[in-house]
């Protein structure tokens, strides 16, 4: 079994996405979006493509209001805009 080390050291490549973009990512998440994190969470990513599953009607209403604000916030640690748009499923 590989630690995160050797992961990380192989920069294998996940659906076209760095490993450590994704590990980036995560955390990331939980901590821009540390309001909503209790209702909402990253379920998956196509491409640059976010995914976040919601548990309710209300948040999925105000993170859609709020979408432009959150993927600037997202991209804003990386060297590029990873991330292009968010569907809330």
């Amino acid at each position: 079994m590989k630690n995160i080390r050797e992961i990380l050291s192989s920069r294998r490549v996940f659906g076209g996405i760095k490993i450590e973009n994704l590990m980036i990512l995560d955390c990331v998440w939980k901590k821009e979006m540390k309001d909503f994190s209790s209702y909402c969470d990253v379920h998956s990513i196509e491409g640059r493509i976010l995914f976040v599953k919601v548990a309710s009607s209300v948040i999925r209403n105000e993170m859609y209001i709020k979408k432009d604000e959150i993927i600037k916030r997202i991209n804003k640690h990386f060297n590029y805009n990873f991330i292009k748009d968010i569907k809330f499923i």
